[in-house]
């Protein structure tokens, strides 16, 4: 876009939300100079720890840890004329959730980087902790991103949506034609990510690593109904992230099979709870049970979203696209 041109007068009502640069304001999206990589450029207040938390992440030595779920930071912009906001940027990529999961197995291999990304930052003494989940707060998909909870995690999509999408209109391609995606199944493995360390927090070891009030997207994490009562934050990080996956399950026809995960993840009793490490081990455990048929099988969304049976046949039988 010209910096210079002039908007044109608004005729009628429109839709204020449709312009690229209507969604919301400290982020845009960007094409590297170099490479063509297209990106996301996101404001941060420096004073937080969401910035040094996710270089941490970034750096070269865990980037190497194949567990690592955290947003690839590709470089951070310093301001001329403030020292209380950088940019960072970050590769442009899509919620999780935007496009459906058909089969059983693409759920499954989400989860299980869920918990394995959850495990890594558990050992290096940082708590995720759930910022709110509502697409207001996204800069990626749904158009826009924010901390493991509903729309935190995100997907890469170069092997899905090969041809790319609209940072603005992701259903489209240029924001006129529409997507042409794959199921996930067919191009796997796809990597997720979780996104926005707002609230999250490094402690120096895991003694005595309390926290006290209500914080996150989940206000009905037990432990924080009497806000002046601490607790473990690495706990609460399991139960929300249970809570998610419950919620996941809920949606689908089909997913029945891991709800002893999300379940033994979102147990009142904190101490009942597995370790990040053990709930991964427990989901490794349970998905080497699974029949290669078991994690072909379909999966369908359900509630006001589910698609008809003709749709269904057409999406089973001739690789049909729908959205739901």
């Amino acid at each position: 876009m010209d910096p210079t041109a002039e908007r044109p007068a608004q005729e009628g009502k429109q839709d204020t939300q449709k312009p690229e640069d209507a969604l919301r304001a400290g982020i845009m999206d960007a094409v590297g100079i170099h490479d063509g990589t297209r990106v996301v450029i996101e404001e941060f207040a420096t004073w937080k720890e969401e910035i040094p938390i996710a270089l941490y992440l970034s750096s070269e030595a865990l980037r190497k840890d194949p567990r690592n779920c955290a947003i690839p930071i590709l470089d951070v912009l310093l301001l001329p004329d403030t020292d209380e906001i950088a940019l960072m940027v970050m590769p442009m990529l899509l919620g999780f959730d935007e496009l459906p999961f058909r089969r059983a197995g693409e759920v499954a291999e989400m989860f299980q980087q869920w918990l394995k990304g959850s495990e890594l930052m558990h050992e290096h003494n940082i708590a995720y902790r759930c910022d709110t989940f509502t697409s207001s707060n996204l800069p990626f998909a749904h158009a826009l991103p924010s901390d493991a909870c509903w729309f935190n995690p995100i997907m890469e999509t170069s092997r899905v949506i090969p041809a790319g999408f609209h940072f603005g209109d992701w259903r489209t391609v240029d924001g006129v034609r529409p997507i042409i995606w794959r199921d996930r199944w067919s191009v796997r493995p796809v990597k997720y990510f979780f996104i926005d360390f707002d609230l999250s927090l490094r402690y120096s070891s895991k003694n005595n690593c309390h926290e006290i009030g209500q914080i996150g997207q989940d206000r009905l994490v037990p432990e924080m109904s009497t806000p002046e009562i601490p607790y473990d934050p690495f706990k609460a990080d399991i139960y929300q992230l249970g809570k998610v996956i419950l919620k996941i399950i809920s949606e689908y026809e089909g997913l029945e099979l891991f709800n002893v995960i999300g379940e033994t993840m979102s147990k009142a009793n904190p101490d009942e709870r597995p370790l990040a490490s053990e709930a991964s081990e427990q989901l490794a455990t349970l998905i080497l049970s699974l029949t290669p048929l078991t994690l072909r099988r379909r999966v369908w969304k359900i509630g006001d979203l589910k698609l008809g049976s003709v749709d269904r046949f057409f999406v089973k039988y001739f690789g049909a696209r729908r959205f739901f």
